[in-house]
């Protein structure tokens, strides 16, 4: 449980800087990402990758890419001897892009704590791949779902990714995911200091929500929908809210490829016109 929520927590967490585009010449990349990775091949261009991160799904038609660790724990032998032209990261991996820079290999630094950078990283990855308009396509696609919108915005809603012991792991409105949610018309609580927030059971009493969002970003899997609700009928102002629903989907928490399929997934839950 640990291991996964601090992989969760690394993926929601690092703060959004700006993604800087090196000039790619001879396309042989490496993503140490599954979010940067299910864009690559979002954009049609799984071709022009060399190598993958630990965490990554398999790569469609591409099943023998080499595995080269993580985004903090990378293998850098492995990665210099690969040659790659380009290594895409997200922004929570400062010190890796530090780490190659001195190996003499360039980085692309994808922004993944605001929901604006993280729809950009479609354009800036777009660009460093020569796949502009397979980029203006996945934007278009997520900025047209988000004008059919109300302004009107529905419940308030907790968006609860991980559970540790009597810890609860929500998504704030300082973050992607609950700015996303916003989008789609749900009220997010709490308004939070970061894009996550650990908060108590008791806390979360104290916001008095709507509905609660449990959202299951690994593989389909664990507690049922009646378990969870189970759980949250332990306390009785909770124990008569009957908007308490499970969304299940690998990449949900991925701040990645998969963001219209997650809006699509959250609009059932947001305000009605």
């Amino acid at each position: 449980m640990a291991a996964r929520l601090s992989f969760i927590l690394i993926v929601l967490a690092a703060g959004c800087t700006e993604a800087k585009m090196p000039p790619v010449t001879k396309h042989r990349v490496i993503s140490l990402s599954p979010a940067a990775t299910s864009v690559v091949i979002a954009l049609g261009a799984q071709d022009q990758l060399a190598g993958i991160s630990t965490f990554c799904p398999e790569v469609p038609n591409h099943p023998d890419l080499p595995r080269l660790g993580g985004l903090i724990d990378p293998n850098l032998e492995a990665i210099a001897l690969l040659q790659p032209s380009l290594v895409v990261l997200t922004s929570g991996g400062k010190a890796t892009a530090h780490r190659l820079q001195q190996l003499g290999i360039d980085s692309l630094q994808l922004a993944e704590g605001d929901l604006g950078g993280v729809i950009d990283n479609y354009r800036v990855l777009g660009a460093a791949l020569n796949r502009p308009e397979a980029s203006i396509r996945l934007r278009t696609e997520l900025e047209n779902l988000f004008a059919k919108q109300p302004q009107k915005r529905g419940k308030r809603t907790l968006l609860v990714f991980a559970h540790e012991g009597e810890r609860y792991w929500v998504a704030t409105p300082k973050g992607w995911l609950g700015q996303l949610a916003q989008r789609m018309g749900l009220r997010v609580v709490p308004p939070g200091q970061k894009g996550f927030q650990a908060l108590s059971a008791e806390a979360i009493v104290d916001l008095a929500p709507e509905q609660i969002l449990e959202l299951r970003g690994q593989a389909p899997g664990g507690a049922s929908l009646s378990d969870l609700r189970a759980r949250w009928a332990r306390f009785p102002s909770l124990a008569q809210l009957k908007d308490i629903h499970l969304i299940e989907d690998e990449e949900l928490l991925q701040p990645g490829a998969s963001l219209f399929r997650t809006a699509q997934a959250l609009l059932p839950f947001g305000g009605k016109p």
